[in-house]
């Protein structure tokens, strides 16, 4: 439990309307910066390359912003 378990499971942190907006003035900024973090993630073997697409379906498909 505790700091520990983050190391391996991450951790929330729940943003406000105000945060997501000043974040992601868009819905495109949003996908956009996504899709930066998934081909990142991807490079350096953080994230493979079959989860990659289905991280991006799901951004596409959130209501962010």
């Amino acid at each position: 439990s505790g700091t520990f378990v983050c190391l391996f499971e991450g951790y929330k942190r729940p943003f406000g309307s105000a945060e997501l907006r000043r974040l992601y003035p868009s819905h495109q900024a949003y996908v956009a910066k996504v899709a930066a973090s998934v081909a990142r993630l991807e490079r350096q073997r953080w994230l493979t390359p079959e989860d990659g697409p289905e991280v991006l379906r799901e951004a596409r498909g959130s209501r962010i912003p």
